[in-house]
């Protein structure tokens, strides 16, 4: 009995120590998002980033990092790719939307735009239509698109 409730006991702790809080995913992409550079490869990218994680939160909810992933074909020799990573909250909702998410943009495999500022001008570049940024952060370290141009 004792052994049942031992290993009870340690699946339980090791199921609460598993979960990922948004808060701690925020933190973490934001962070790793800064050694992120213009012209790295998509493997590059993902291996600092985690990789492809699929974790409960606190609540249960899963939580795919990148939160969403995008391809767009501007011809058969240029393709771009964008990441999306949970960065920011705009509204306590516990529900992310665009806004809370910080794109990586790669044409050809390399990075070439980090932040809502530079894939727009990019898009714009490319003449792809982009998603429009719907609401600004909460918080005094909120991910905005005043960093360094990438």
């Amino acid at each position: 009995m004792k052994k049942l409730l031992l290993f009870s006991l340690t699946g339980f702790m090791f199921i609460i120590t598993s979960c990922v809080s948004p808060g701690k995913i925020r933190t973490t992409n934001k962070n790793n998002m800064l050694q992120i550079e213009p012209g790295m490869s998509k493997s590059d990218v993902i291996s600092i980033m985690g990789g492809v994680e699929t974790k409960p939160d606190e609540f249960g909810k899963l939580q795919v990092n990148p939160y969403h992933y995008e391809m767009f074909e501007v011809n058969p020799d240029d393709t771009v790719e964008v990441l999306w990573y949970y960065t920011d909250q705009v509204y306590a909702d516990g529900i992310v939307n665009q806004a809370e998410l910080t794109p990586i943009v790669l044409d050809n495999n390399k990075v070439v735009a980090i932040g809502w500022k530079f894939y727009q001008d990019f898009f714009k570049r490319k003449k792809l239509s982009a998603e429009k940024r719907d609401a600004e952060p909460v918080g005094e370290q909120a991910t905005t698109d005043n960093s360094e141009a990438k």
